[in-house]
């Protein structure tokens, strides 16, 4: 089902973060990603949202909390060490003037971005490494799903997904085993049937 944007042109980050949600996850989005700090797919999604507004291609504005100062928030302002999404308090903050300020993002640009790219211009490394997550994680949810050993693990991993790198497996998994709870997996010497996969 498409993304309904919002009927306002400009929107506040929290709702940009549902857009974005959406569209990677369809119907396994969930709305406590929205607060919950700790899912993996909070970060995946602000890590997209944060690549569509240092493309260039979707407008936004920031404002201070006095609207004494505003401007239009350039890439280069994103791309920043210290720019940060700050999810709870709908807002962004804002290096340059060391403080929270206000964000509103272009709907229609946003969602146009992740139409025409399909996803957000990141590396094909990275891509690789999300569809890896969400294959571990199908695989994980099942309690009594066995994996053969981390090597191994790996091996078919970057079979099936060919372009996807040695580090960027090992944050996959890491993840994965995070959001599916399986903490049973990443301790060593516990596998010895091992189900094929």
């Amino acid at each position: 089902m498409p993304t309904q944007v919002n009927m306002k042109t400009f929107i506040e980050p929290r709702q940009a973060f549902r857009i974005i949600g959406e569209e990677l996850f369809g119907k396994d989005w969930q709305e406590s990603w929205l607060d919950d700090s700790k899912a993996p797919q909070q970060k995946e999604i602000l890590r997209y949202l944060r690549a569509a507004l240092t493309s260039g291609q979707v407008t936004a504005h920031w404002s201070t909390f006095d609207f004494r100062h505003s401007a239009d928030l350039t890439p280069q302002e994103v791309d920043r060490e210290f720019f940060r999404f700050d999810l709870k308090n709908n807002c962004v903050f804002h290096h340059d003037v060391n403080q929270p300020v206000f964000c509103k993002i272009h709907s229609v640009e946003l969602l146009n971005f992740f139409k025409v790219q399909s996803g957000p211009t990141l590396p094909p490394t990275d891509l690789a490494t999300k569809e890896c997550f969400q294959w571990l994680v199908g695989l994980f949810s099942d309690p009594e799903y066995i994996p053969p050993n981390a090597d191994e693990l790996m091996g078919l991993a970057r079979e099936k997904f060919n372009r996807l790198s040695v580090r960027g497996y090992k944050a996959a998994r890491k993840e994965a085993i995070a959001s599916t709870g399986r903490t049973d997996i990443s301790k060593a010497g516990r596998r010895k049937n091992q189900i094929s996969t």
